[in-house]
């Protein structure tokens, strides 16, 4: 039985700032506001606003990323209440298609959002391809062992990383839901400089941090 969820449930929320976020669908599967959210890549600019949606709403996220002490500015200015109450923890993840490299982040989390990707890319498939799909057999299996985890999401618009959730979906009655976004493009409010020179940086500067 394939366990998704449709489209439309999937862009139901659009935000202040025009950032898609399948918020609905974690108020359907994730009953509690004070539930663990996992969000993988949380510094990134769609990201870090994926965070701040959810401590907003009432959600604990934990975001994951490559460099705490470098992503520090997500407990500061618009975070700040919330890291100051523990709503908010940052946790490490150095290498994205390592075994078990989230084994530890999931435990404990209603939901995941997995939005961490390749920066670097190259003409080899072996070092951009292989260790997103990687990333994502990692976390599909620590979420079926762990039993707290209601609902997956995954973003991006590598074709070969989607064909591999939809593997999983294809192989038996995964014991939580799954979907797959995929943004043809990004509007946003920037939530920190360091965007301005990323793949956001045509958009204006509009922080101060």
């Amino acid at each position: 039985m394939r366990k998704y969820l449709p489209t439309w449930a999937a862009l139901e929320y659009t935000s202040e700032v025009s950032v898609h976020l399948q918020h609905h669908v974690f108020f359907d599967y994730v009953y509690s506001s004070g539930s663990w959210i996992l969000v993988t890549g949380a510094s990134g600019f769609l990201v870090s606003h994926i965070c701040l949606q959810f401590i907003e709403r009432g959600y604990k996220v934990r975001a994951s990323v490559r460099d705490p002490a470098q992503s520090s500015w997500l407990r500061e200015g618009r975070f700040e209440p919330y890291a100051n109450t523990g709503a908010i923890e940052l946790v490490s993840v150095t290498h994205l298609g390592a075994d078990g490299a989230y084994d530890d982040e999931i435990k404990g989390v209603s939901g995941i959002i997995h939005t961490a990707f390749v920066t670097n890319i190259v003409p080899d498939p072996s070092e951009v391809i292989t260790p997103m799909v990687a990333a994502i057999r990692s976390i599909t299996n620590a979420a079926i062992r762990e039993s707290s985890v209601k609902v997956v999401v995954f973003t991006g618009s590598a074709i070969t990383s989607k064909k591999e959730v939809w593997r999983f979906v294809e192989q038996g009655d995964l014991p939580f839901n799954v979907n797959v976004m995929s943004l043809g493009g990004i509007i946003g409010e920037l939530l920190h400089k360091k965007h301005v020179n990323g793949p956001a940086g045509w958009a204006p500067d509009t922080t101060n941090a």
